[in-house]
């Protein structure tokens, strides 16, 4: 006496003929049976998740080509710095879309039998509009910075200048010349000035914290500089 293993048939087993008696079923045919039943099965529990994959079509674009790195290349040349209130602009976009993501993609989602974990997908399309983000947020820093510096500078030579001493009649004519035309000169300085004080407010907004502590005391130095530059011609 033994056991016959049942083995499941590679196509649906024909049934036996009517005409001949002796003919017997298939004794694998329910095994073909069931499996087909399971195959179905699953077939209606996997369709749901298909269709929910297919709801993260509208992501596709931030998956595939949104790229951090790309963007801010962009904006590796000091000639093509966009201003300051454009990338405001942008900044607040991105981070709108943070948020949107953020709030569109659950921390997980049950989807027929199974549980899906979203948060990483959510987590690492966020992650891209933070960083383009915070990195502008760095180039406004950046550019304002650089303007600093340079407004600085133009006065410091203004200053140097003006606490000169004049070693002719023609240098000091020059002298007086300069000093003359220096309360025009501060004056079209100022919209500069109004300008760069704009971005540190912008920067203030988004919260940024500057690494050296010198950077805080150039906001005030700029915005006192019109003033000390006047105080020194008084002096003269």
């Amino acid at each position: 006496m033994y056991l016959k293993a049942t083995k499941k048939p590679q196509s649906r087993p024909e049934e036996p003929s009517p005409d001949n008696p002796a003919e017997l079923p298939d004794p694998n045919a329910w095994v073909f049976e069931e499996y087909a039943k399971l195959r179905d099965t699953i077939s209606k529990i996997i369709e749901p998740m298909n269709d929910y994959f297919a709801t993260y079509a509208k992501f596709e674009k931030e998956n595939d080509t949104l790229d951090p790195e790309a963007e801010m290349k962009k904006y590796e040349d000091p000639e093509n710095w966009p201003s300051v209130d454009e990338l405001k602009g942008m900044i607040t976009t991105h981070r709108r879309e943070e948020q949107r993501l953020m709030g569109e993609i659950p921390e997980e989602k049950v989807v027929s039998v199974f549980r899906i974990s979203t948060n990483v997908i959510r987590d690492l399309l966020a992650a891209k509009h933070k960083r383009i983000a915070d990195d502008m947020i760095e180039l406004i820093a950046k550019i304002t910075k650089a303007e600093t510096n340079a407004i600085l500078k133009e006065f410091e030579l203004n200053n140097i200048k003006v606490e000169g001493t004049p070693k002719g009649i023609e240098e000091l004519s020059d002298l007086k010349d300069f000093m003359n035309g220096l309360p025009m000169e501060l004056e079209k300085k100022q919209a500069v000035i109004k300008t760069c004080m704009k971005n540190y407010e912008i920067l203030d907004e988004f919260h940024y914290r500057w690494e050296d502590e010198d950077d805080y005391d150039k906001m005030w130095q700029v915005y006192g500089a019109p003033l000390e530059t006047v105080d020194r011609i008084e002096k003269q």
